[in-house]
């Protein structure tokens, strides 16, 4: 394998974190806009059935 001084471990690991950070945010992100669309797709449909079920 490849020998790493420190100084380019620790490099790559004060790279690494802020990347992780703005993955994880983007994640977190899309899975709540993701959800909320759902959501919204979900009540749409039962306010469809709702009036459907109207005289």
């Amino acid at each position: 394998g490849l020998l790493l001084a420190p100084g380019a471990r620790q490099t790559g690991a004060c790279l690494f974190t802020p990347v992780a950070k703005v993955l994880l945010y983007a994640y977190l992100n899309g899975y709540r806009v993701t959800s909320v669309m759902l959501q919204d797709l979900a009540g749409n449909a039962a306010d469809l059935e709702a009036e459907a079920r109207l005289p």
